[in-house]
This record gives structure tokens, sequence and C-alpha cells, in this order.
């Protein structure tokens, strides 16, 4: 969260990409940047929570389905 936070405040490279270089040969980074800004921060931060939860209750589930149940 920390790493996408520091996103919305602008590049950290040096040598940054101009936009009509990344829109040219990084067209699929240039759709997804809007979802690092600040504006985004919020639904970028419960989607990925959203999606960790969502796999923990996966195997959760996948574990308690191969216990036996001891029910005859």
């Amino acid at each position: 969260l920390d790493e996408n936070a520091g996103y919305s405040r602008g590049p950290s490279a040096v040598n940054t990409v101009s936009d009509e270089q990344l829109a040219r040969d990084y067209p699929n980074v240039m759709a997804a940047g809007r979802f690092f800004g600040a504006a985004e921060f919020d639904k970028t931060f419960e989607l990925g929570l959203d999606m960790v939860l969502d796999e923990m209750e996966r195997l959760r589930d996948g574990a308690n389905a191969s216990q036996p149940s001891g029910k005859v």
C-alpha cells in the first residue's frame, strides 16, 4: 500500500518516460496508470483486499472439504 500511495505522488525515476512514449510503447501500462493515482487509491485498496479475502475463503473451504466429517 505504501508503494501504491507513492505512485500517486508522481514518477520516482530519474529519467521519466514521456506520455507519448508511454502510450506508444507501453499502452497497457498507460491504461492502468489511472488506478495508481490518488483518486483511485481507495478503490484499488478495496479490490486488492477483496481478492485476498476471497482467496483465503477459497483455501479455507477447500481445506474443510478435504477433511472427513466423521458422520456416517
